[in-house]
């Protein structure tokens, strides 16, 4: 219920937030929240990775499963083509 109301309490927070955040010293954020957001961005980092790859093996478990179910040559050519699209878009991404 909090979620879909409370528009004017909501935006009241974030104002009250903003206005606060006015009063942190510079010297916080080159010291604390630095060392902080460095550790966290690593850890972020990594697990996007890790993310991306699990997404990248279900997809090629997913796309070989149905090539070794059908008998036709759509899922080879759609195979094949996701192939090369993403070769071609890496080499896209490392010459520019």
């Amino acid at each position: 219920m909090f979620h879909d109301g409370f528009w004017t309490l909501k935006i009241l927070m974030i104002l009250g937030l903003f206005l606060m955040s006015n009063g942190i010293s510079n010297d916080y954020y080159n010291t604390t929240y630095l060392a902080v957001s460095r550790f966290f961005s690593v850890v972020f980092l990594n697990g996007q990775g890790l993310l991306v790859i699990i997404i990248a093996y279900k997809i090629n478990d997913f796309m070989v499963s149905a090539l070794e179910l059908d008998q036709g040559i759509c899922t080879s050519v759609i195979l094949v083509l996701m192939t090369f699209s993403l070769i071609g878009f890496n080499g896209y991404i490392i010459v520019s």
